[in-house]
């Protein structure tokens, strides 16, 4: 029954892991040393139950007692139940749970509460860190501090204990669980042999193409007087790949290279509350592939919107290695995460609705930032002013060419909300912003068709996509419109309400476009390589969806590449000759100023934004290095060696009990043979030191036959193979 329905009852599943750390293994002694929690989720509250805020706060939504101002949905009971949408409670940060709540006014007051994981239980601090989000590295290295609370020391033991934890709401019980703080561990950290060398690091970041990394860190420039940029963007700066936690070098012998490459994009909805996808296929370090999909949700206005992945394979250890420290090699790897962020659709694209509504600043047209949007040329420059037909908010254009200058054509055309369309086409440009990227696109053409479209900023080769809006090209003729559906009404002319009927905007799959281009098509409008020119209408100022302008007077073609549309009016509607080259210059950001159609507006100017990582069969790359091996002992290495403490004087902090002692080697290398003499010559102790993970060996103060030795002043001499070294020490002992 809806009564009993408890669905953050999670038997088997954790929130994440902290990790203890103490000088005994004793629970009490046990401190918390760092805690590590899932990014990403939430708990769905169905009862109103959950303040983020903190102990003592009040609650606009409490639907048992009939509050419901902040409810997702309000209304009183049905059927004796408070049936109210759950609210996605996201698990970061401070988190309580309503146990009492007494009316106040039109809210909620609590008398008690549960706390999960921070704020106060009966008005005492709960002990636990909030959650952070910060995701689960899997690996932890706790490094040598400068005192004892923040850090460890070498050649002392420590006990840690690694718990899980996990939040339930109230009706599964305990709103907090966690595993006991029992069968703690002991460690004694040590250096690596004195013999071993390793060393570890991780590259940064490239950007891969076709043609091996891509190297460029010089920003385009705007000229002031004619809005040109002075060359292509920057490769995308909006996505990283990372291992999570820290890189544990110790466990791997060999270098190693990590990439993760776009393989599909499909298209959100800004406005709608869907989010775009970007698809990644992994392939770590051993050639095993895993995919990734990121859902990022555009953000409306001028914020950039995120999204980090799970944690995926990036590097399998070597298998000796791992077996050194006592770890099972099977199924043991190195995670690593991957994270995208993507600019508002507004500097992405839809920089006129910007200017409209303030979102981009300066919020005012008339401080300039109307002459925006992508440009074409085919001379080594760009053109001079190649937006300055753009209307603004209101207006009729005298001309539509309004995205560059080519020869042979006689209009370049992209639509604008509030640049040269009314606000409808805002629905549009929402659903395209997840795919626009800052580059250069160079076309090729060949014999009545389009030869090639590459990403020259990402080095790949843009992929022709025949049925759908994503990440790569089509060519969309008017030939391709002639059935019934399209919301132009017109299928013997091609306009842009005829990209209505292609995927994803036919289905509805991103719905916000079918508001102003909807389409019944049967079946999707299909775009292709072929370029047939066929009569074209562009209108401007008008309503996008009516399109009723009548038809230019040469013929055309459209076009889709990556997240712009173009209507093309070509001079004298002839093709250009096979091997003309055409470039695309696309960007994020905001241009300011200019002169044009919408008046003069000072000096242009540039503000970029993120460039996200859209461009599809790019790769993002990190490698590491690693070495670990040993090498044979010197006399120099040996030279090192010596023992802790010295002087010994009775007992020392290495000693757990009154009847134990102990005195450290350290810094010897792997293998070695220690021979302790006495001040006389007489040989007291042998041990046999063999350890490839520490430096370390420990005499227990002992002669041979198990007796505690004398004061006195005491030889050792070590021996590694052809290495040797002699070296004493001092020991001060008990009275006998």
């Amino acid at each position: 029954s809806i009564a009993n329905f408890d669905p953050n009852y999670r038997q088997c599943d954790i929130a994440g892991y902290r990790v203890y750390r103490g000088t005994r293994g004793d629970a009490t002694n046990l401190q918390l040393l760092a805690q590590f929690d899932k990014a990403g989720d939430v708990m769905q509250d169905f009862t109103g139950q959950v303040n983020q805020l903190d102990a003592q706060s009040f609650s606009d939504c409490v639907p048992d007692l009939g509050i419901y101002t902040s409810c997702t949905s309000a209304g009183p009971p049905v059927n004796g139940y408070n049936l109210i949408a759950p609210i996605d409670v996201a698990l970061d940060g401070p988190l309580t749970q309503w146990q009492t709540v007494i009316p106040s006014g039109t809210r909620g007051y609590a008398t008690k509460v549960d706390t999960a994981v921070t704020g106060s239980v009966g008005g005492r601090p709960s002990g636990k860190p909030a959650l952070s989000g910060t995701g689960i590295p899997f690996v932890f290295i706790d490094k040598p501090g400068s005192c004892s609370s923040c850090g460890v020391n070498n050649l002392r033991t420590y006990y840690y204990m690694v718990t899980a934890f996990d939040i339930n709401s109230i009706r599964s019980g305990p709103s907090s669980l966690e595993s006991n703080l029992s069968g703690a561990q002991s460690i004694v950290p040590s250096r690596i042999p004195a013999n071993q060398v390793s060393s570890a690091s991780v590259s940064a970041l490239e950007i891969v193409g076709e043609n091996g990394p891509v190297v460029d860190n010089t920003a385009p420039t705007i000229n002031p007087a004619t809005g040109a940029f002075s060359k292509k963007f920057q490769p995308a700066n909006g996505a990283s790949m990372a291992f999570v936690g820290q890189f544990v070098g110790s466990i791997f012998s060999a270098p190693g290279t990590v990439t993760a490459q776009l393989t599909d994009l499909t298209l959100g909805d800004a406005r709608s509350g869907v989010a775009a996808g970007y698809t990644f296929l992994v392939t770590a370090s051993d050639g095993s592939q895993s995919s990734i999909t990121l859902p990022i949700q555009q953000d409306l206005s001028g914020a950039d919107a995120a999204a980090t992945s799970a944690p995926a394979p990036f590097a399998i250890p070597d298998p000796a290695l791992l077996a050194k420290y006592g770890i099972p090699s099977a199924g043991i790897s190195i995670a690593g995460t991957l994270s995208s962020s993507i600019p508002s659709y507004q500097p992405a694209i839809g920089w006129g609705r910007g200017c409209a509504d303030g979102s981009i600043v300066p919020d005012n047209p008339a401080d300039g930032c109307l002459y925006n949007g992508p440009r074409w040329f085919d001379t080594p420059a760009e053109p001079a002013n190649p937006a300055a037909v753009n209307i603004g908010d209101a207006g009729t254009a005298a001309n539509f060419n309004n995205a560059g200058t080519l020869a042979g054509v006689t209009t370049v055309f992209t639509p604008h909300t509030s640049l040269n369309l009314d606000a409808g086409w805002r629905r549009v440009e929402a659903a395209l912003g997840g795919a626009v990227r800052a580059a250069d696109f160079q076309l090729t053409w060949g014999s009545g068709a389009i030869a090639s479209v590459r990403d020259l900023t990402h080095d790949v080769a843009v992929p022709l996509q025949t049925n759908v809006l994503g990440g790569g090209y089509g060519i969309l003729n008017q030939s391709a419109t002639a059935a019934a559906g399209s919301f132009d009404g017109r299928p013997g002319v091609l306009t842009i309400a005829d990209f209505g009927c292609i995927e994803p905007f036919l289905s509805g799959a991103v719905p916000g476009p079918s508001g102003t281009i909807p389409c019944t098509a049967a079946t999707p409008y299909a775009m292709s390589a072929s370029v047939v020119p066929g009569p074209i209408a562009i209108n401007a100022g008008a309503a996008a969806g009516t399109q009723t302008a009548a038809a230019q007077p040469n013929n055309g073609f459209g076009m889709y590449i990556a997240g712009h549309i173009f209507l093309f009016e070509l001079t004298g509607g002839a093709l250009p000759a096979a091997g003309t080259v055409w470039t695309l210059r696309s960007y994020t950001g905001t241009v300011f100023g200019g002169s044009g159609a919408a008046g003069n507006l000072g000096a242009y100017s540039f503000v970029p934004g993120t460039r996200p990582f859209t461009a599809l069969g790019a790769k993002m790359q990190i490698g590491y290095a690693a070495e670990n091996y040993l090498v044979a002992a010197t006399d120099k290495g040996l030279n090192k060696v010596h023992t802790v403490p010295d002087p010994y004087y009775v007992t020392n902090s290495l000693e757990q009990s009154g009847d134990s002692k102990i005195i450290k080697f350290v810094n010897l290398p792997n293998q070695a043979i220690i021979r302790i003499y006495s001040s006389s010559g007489v040989l007291i102790r042998v041990l046999e030191h063999s350890d490839d993970v520490s430096d370390q060996e420990i005499w227990d103060v002992r002669n041979r036959n198990g007796q505690f030795v004398a004061s006195g002043v005491y030889f050792y001499h070590v021996e590694s193979k052809a290495a040797r070294r002699v070296g004493r020490m001092t020991v001060v002992n008990f009275a006998r």
